[in-house]
């Protein structure tokens, strides 16, 4: 994928965004944004969608994609998947990119 393709959706993930597998659990990473002095572990699902978000452009988009890719239920994620990509934003893990609203 492109980083045109990463960034035609609602959110975009920053460009000084560092991220470095855990030596300690390899099924996450950390995630550094070093402009705003945000460290994030992310668990390898938090990841997933942290790194669909940008091919979207909204939560409901978002579970469906997810949805689809890994076989997850969409009822059963929709509001766990909000929530997260809502901490994402919030701590400038993602950014919403101008013209969307948001859910």
């Amino acid at each position: 994928m492109t980083r045109r393709e990463e960034t035609q959706g609602r959110w975009a993930i920053p460009e000084d965004i560092a991220v470095e597998t855990d030596p300690d659990d390899r099924s996450a990473v950390w995630v550094l944004r070093a402009s705003r002095g945000v460290i994030v572990r992310l668990p390898q699902v938090g990841l997933l969608v942290w790194r669909a978000s940008p091919r979207v452009s909204d939560t409901e988009g978002l579970v469906a994609l997810l949805a689809a890719e890994h076989g997850w239920p969409s009822d059963e994620i929709a509001q766990p998947v909000q929530n997260f990509v809502m901490s994402l934003v919030d701590h400038g893990l993602l950014e919403e990119r101008s013209g969307h609203e948001s859910n």
